[in-house]
């Protein structure tokens, strides 16, 4: 989790400066979007399954709580190895969305077309 942290503000520092300069930030290629897409759509789902169950009163424990947490944070990694991810591009992309106001519509566009099939990376 440390190395993603790093890794993310590592993205942030070589990206901020072209986005605060108007540059052009790094393009997301058409394939890898649909499978961020995919992957946000499937972990949304994980989380929030895994959310309810994190509120029902016999997961009230902490043993209980760490437990789901670390079930979450598994299930994620499967999904973006499944989707070709590793965790550090999948924060860089998430940064470059949350920069590039034409990528992020794209990254809608493809949310509001709901959960297909798109090919690997």
């Amino acid at each position: 989790m440390r190395r993603t942290v790093s890794s993310l503000w590592l993205s942030v520092l070589l990206l901020l400066p072209l986005a605060a300069a108007g540059q052009e930030v790094p393009q997301i290629p058409e394939s890898q979007l649909q499978a961020y897409a995919a992957a946000h759509l499937e972990i949304q789902t994980v989380r929030d399954d895994l959310h309810a169950e994190l509120s029902r009163l016999a997961n009230k424990t902490d043993e209980a709580q760490e437990e789901i947490r670390e079930t979450i944070r598994l299930r994620v990694i499967d999904i973006l190895e499944a989707q070709g991810f590793t965790e550090e591009r999948f924060e860089a992309i998430t940064f470059v969305l949350s920069v590039d106001e034409a990528q992020h519509q794209k990254f809608r566009e493809l949310l509001a077309a709901g959960p297909s099939s798109p090919p690997s990376p």
